[in-house]
């Protein structure tokens, strides 16, 4: 099973090494796959403390040129991530990042040897269409590519995210499951896919149960060392 961490806005250097010293003295199984998603190239260059790998949570649609304030594919693989993030609700919603935007980082990313996570999730609007929609997301962010590879899907419902609220598990399960299928029929090659979106220690041991579910992307709940431990053990 996957745990992916999305720290967003959190940790300082400081922050990260206390916690790494604590969790890697944790006995993590060796089916589980962990990393940690950090916002900086400042704080990656922190993980070296971590024993497990480390994702940057956005990237420039370029390797280089005149971008005031983005960081680089190639700074951000030299500082030791090994995922990338791509299109999270909160780059689309607040950042405003379009869907050219998210293909063309996903593009770029296909020349590296680096694992991209492609986020797709519905508003609270869309629940109705949300098949429709998280087609045309993935659609969208799938169009630039030559090629379909180390791409994983997770899949945030919006309205779940930081909110407390979750979908209930059969209809996550049929969300999963209708990923699968559509990208499997369409595109003839089969991805994993992620839950995320207000996964805690209360609806862990629920959504563990959906047997077509590779593993989740969880925000707040990651942020404490021992509750991180405890969720993954749940």
């Amino acid at each position: 099973m996957k745990y992916y961490a999305n720290w967003k806005l959190n940790k300082t250097q400081k922050e990260m090494k206390n916690y790494f010293k604590q969790f890697n003295s944790f006995a993590i199984t060796d089916t589980d796959e962990l990393c940690f998603f950090v916002s900086s190239c400042i704080l990656l260059s922190t993980c070296k403390y971590s024993k497990y790998s480390i994702g940057i949570q956005n990237i420039a649609p370029a390797v280089w040129g005149a971008y005031t304030g983005e960081t680089s594919i190639e700074q951000v693989i030299e500082c030791g991530a090994k995922f990338v993030l791509v299109g999270h609700s909160e780059r689309r919603n607040i950042f405003f990042e379009s869907d050219d935007m998210i293909a063309s980082k996903l593009s770029l990313l296909q020349n590296y040897d680096i694992t991209s996570v492609l986020c797709i999730g519905e508003k609270i609007d869309e629940v109705k269409q949300k098949d429709e929609v998280l087609s045309i997301q993935i659609d969208k962010a799938l169009t630039k590519l030559d090629k379909i590879e180390n791409i994983i899907i997770a899949y945030e419902p919006v309205w779940a995210i930081g909110s407390g609220l979750t979908p209930k598990t059969k209809d996550i399960e049929k969300t999963i499951k209708f990923i699968k299928k559509y990208i499997s029929k369409k595109y003839k090659i089969d991805l994993e896919v992620l839950y995320g979106g207000s996964v805690n220690k209360n609806n862990i041991v629920d959504l563990k149960r959906i047997k077509s579910l590779d593993g989740f992307l969880i925000g707040g709940a990651s942020l404490n060392a021992q509750d991180f431990y405890d969720l993954i053990n749940a």
